[in-house]
């Protein structure tokens, strides 16, 4: 895929227009084969180049395009795109920008785990996983601000622990030997169970977006820690269903630390 760039933000209603290029070495040019998919719609955005995609609904968007030569062998290319707006009332999904874990052990201290389609969140070899939320398509309060998270694993079900990340980090550097400060008081927390399994839980985080919207230059993101035990595993944004976040327009004027 040439276009458009990855981490495109397009305005709600906006025709985004999809453009690719494929050449196969036997089959010759395969551009007008390319299928377009997104993880947001369920039906196909069309086919060749260019194509036009004229109702994206409104959240972070990973679009795959896909071709096949004569002998069945597939090649794809991915990238991410935003689709912001809505009005009062509307949910809207904010984009994830990173997210990672750390493993605290002297193995793995010093190792980054970025590109991964999953994090941890265990006591035992101290996994902490973190999230960068991007607030800058929020334009005024919001009433209700929900985290989405995948389940991938549960070893040990129990609680996790929120947590409000006090310093910058990288997805593509953090890890246990350069931890971003965490403040140790637990925003919020929540139950993962066996039964959460292969699908989802959800957690109430509007105080921490409201903080963050009255405070932007303490938007660090936030951290996920296990207590008591717990030994679960979450999906990140590489595996195409990674955390999401979603906000309803409305509300107060924001919250101070808690």
């Amino acid at each position: 895929a040439t276009s458009p760039a990855n981490n495109a933000t397009f305005p709600f209603g906006e025709p985004v227009t999809l453009i690719g290029t494929a050449e196969d070495d036997e089959d010759g040019t395969l551009t007008d084969t390319i299928t377009w998919m997104s993880s947001l719609e369920s039906d196909l955005l069309g086919t060749g180049s260019p194509v036009t995609a004229s109702s994206l609904r409104v959240g972070t968007h990973l679009i795959t395009a896909s071709v096949t030569d004569a002998g069945g062998l597939t090649a794809t290319d991915s990238f991410t795109l935003f689709v912001n707006g809505g009005s009062a009332g509307t949910p809207v999904s904010l984009p994830i920008t990173g997210d990672s874990f750390t493993r605290d052990v002297a193995s793995a201290a010093d190792t980054n785990f970025g590109s991964r389609d999953l994090m941890r969140v265990e006591s035992s070899g101290d996994k902490t996983s973190f999230l960068q939320i991007e607030l800058s398509s929020l334009t005024g309060p919001v009433s209700q601000a929900t985290l989405t998270l995948s389940v991938d694993e549960v070893r040990t079900a129990g609680t996790v622990s929120v947590h409000l990340v006090q310093s910058a980090w990288s997805e593509g550097s953090i890890t246990a030997n350069n931890l971003p400060g965490i403040d140790l008081t637990p925003w919020a927390t929540f139950a993962v169970s066996g039964a959460d399994l292969g699908g989802t839980v959800q957690v109430d985080i509007t105080s921490l977006v409201a903080f963050w919207q009255n405070n932007p230059s303490l938007n660090f993101g936030l951290a996920l820690k296990s207590v008591s035990g717990t030994r679960v595993t979450f999906l990140t944004r590489e595996s195409g269903s990674g955390p999401q976040v979603e906000v309803t327009a409305g509300g107060g004027s924001g919250n101070s630390l808690p």
